[in-house]
């Protein structure tokens, strides 16, 4: 079983939990996790961001698939801010964060989109 599945079985959160991100001038994006209104139940956090758009040709062979790929970051729950690095530049991603609480049952925020700078 992929890890990739468990995030599915995520429940949305209780209390609406939107998340604002920003792109940073070196490609990075920050995620501001203090939206987050049952944080202090959190063990840790994952950021998923599924790029959108391209096609096969532009990502390759992607796990013997055509899908956009996907990027999981995994944040400390005493952080409020994740720097996501490593990502494509110029590239739009729907990104949802998952909580993980204390007695692992994960739960999702609403899905948002962002977008990373062009690079220099």
């Amino acid at each position: 079983m992929s890890d990739h599945v468990i995030l599915y079985i995520a429940q949305p959160s209780s209390t609406p939990w939107n998340v604002m991100a920003i792109s940073t001038d070196d490609g990075n994006i920050l995620v501001n996790l203090t939206s987050d209104p049952n944080g202090h139940d959190a063990s840790f956090y994952i950021v998923s961001l599924n790029k959108t758009g391209g096609n096969q040709y532009e990502y390759g062979d992607h796990h013997g698939d055509d899908k956009s790929p996907q990027y999981l970051h995994m944040v400390n729950s005493s952080d409020g801010m994740a720097e996501v690095s490593g990502l494509p530049v110029f590239s739009e991603f729907n990104a949802v964060v998952y909580r993980v609480d204390k007695d692992h049952y994960i739960y999702s925020s609403e899905m948002f989109s962002v977008q990373t700078a062009e690079g220099g």
